[in-house]
């Protein structure tokens, strides 16, 4: 995924980042809260394993809330971390992570 990430322009990685950062923090609320893992950390772990799995994945855990994956550890995907330290690698900058728009 670094790869990925690393070829991409940076204000297309701040576009990512956002994007990807707004679809986690939707995640451990309703409808999905009876699916979600009892941990905090193990919430925040699915939902960004959740959002790595692509676009119509998510959509159809919108459409159908009861199929929300159950946590387990070691959940491969991309962690909004992931995408700030290739983005300061690039640029040497770091990602803002509080925006209002």
């Amino acid at each position: 995924m670094d790869a990925a990430l690393l070829a991409m322009d940076p204000a297309d990685l701040v576009r990512f980042h956002r994007e990807f950062l707004d679809a986690v923090v939707e995640l451990p609320d309703d409808p999905f809260t009876p699916y979600l893992p009892d941990s905090e950390d193990g919430a925040e772990d699915v939902a960004h394993w959740v959002v790595s799995r692509g676009r119509a994945y998510y959509r159809s855990l919108w459409a159908k809330p009861e199929t929300f994956p159950a946590w387990r550890p070691g959940l491969p995907g991309v962690h909004v971390g992931q995408i700030a330290s290739v983005h300061h690698d690039l640029t040497g900058e770091s990602l803002d992570w509080d925006w209002e728009d």
